[in-house]
């Protein structure tokens, strides 16, 4: 067992943002002795581990947030739902120190032709809040434009990878990129790596591979999975309140970074 730093005197702690990073920076910094109000905009707790969690052979994250969420019961953080926050909210809370675990935004495509409205983002597919038609062009084969594909194969979609890299999941490890891929072959999914999207023409769209122009046409549905960018709607300075930033909030990364974010910022605070 991990042996945490005491503390004199503990503060009031301010977490916003309920994802795993923010969970559990608020876990340890209040088994430390920290007061901790953790703010969440949403009605539930996880963040993009939610999302995580939905496609095949990834249910085990949700035991990791059920886990989470109880430590935070059992060390007294009070969570408070539907907050957006602002820097007038946490001025008149007042903490002493501000943990900043907002997450990440999806990334969005701007390509000739291609609608926002068209343009459906993997993360809303996830969320269950897109209807999605049968024949589907994923553009960007990273992590989640992959898993997005094999929650939709048991959807019985027909699905087309579209990758720039010469691999896709390239951020996941060696052993699991080639397990998901073996996967992705097995259930038929066509997968074009070198490859980018350059224009969308009515029902056709146009890939420039290595120089090459493709058309290709029948996709009811583009999704959109390249990637995310950090979200702070309040940025470091917030008065003369100390504020940390972790997580996807700093900088996009894997589950275990955000969680080890949490960790030290608990620790340390």
């Amino acid at each position: 067992m991990i042996e945490l730093n005491a503390i004199e005197q503990g503060k009031s702690i301010v977490v916003v943002g309920g994802g795993v990073a923010g969970m559990e920076a608020a876990i340890i910094a209040a088994q430390r002795g920290h007061k901790v109000v953790l703010l969440e905009r949403s009605n539930d707790l996880g963040g993009q581990a939610l999302l995580a969690a939905q496609p095949p052979h990834k249910e085990e994250i949700n035991s990791l947030i059920n886990y989470l969420v109880t430590q935070m019961k059992k060390q007294g953080v009070l969570v408070k739902f539907g907050i957006e926050v602002n820097r007038s909210v946490l001025e008149k809370l007042k903490p002493d120190e501000i943990i900043m675990a907002t997450g990440a935004v999806p990334l969005s495509l701007d390509v000739p032709g291609l609608s926002p409205k068209r343009a459906i983002l993997a993360w809303d597919v996830l969320k269950g809040l897109a209807t999605i038609g049968e024949k589907v062009l994923i553009i960007g084969g990273g992590q989640v434009g992959c898993e997005t594909a094999e929650y939709l194969l048991q959807q019985g979609k027909r699905v087309t990878i579209l990758e720039m890299e010469d691999k896709i999941a390239r951020e996941m490890s060696s052993i699991n990129r080639q397990l998901l891929s073996q996967r992705l072959t097995n259930l038929g999914v066509d997968i074009l790596t070198l490859a980018k999207l350059v224009e969308v023409d009515q029902d056709k769209v146009i890939v420039d591979q290595l120089g090459v122009k493709l058309t290709f046409s029948g996709f009811e549905s583009i999704i959109i999975a390249i990637g995310a960018q950090s979200y702070n709607p309040v940025g470091n300075d917030v008065g003369n309140i100390q504020v940390h930033v972790i997580g996807d909030c700093r900088k996009p990364a894997r589950l275990m970074d955000a969680i080890h974010d949490g960790f030290y910022v608990g620790s340390n605070i």
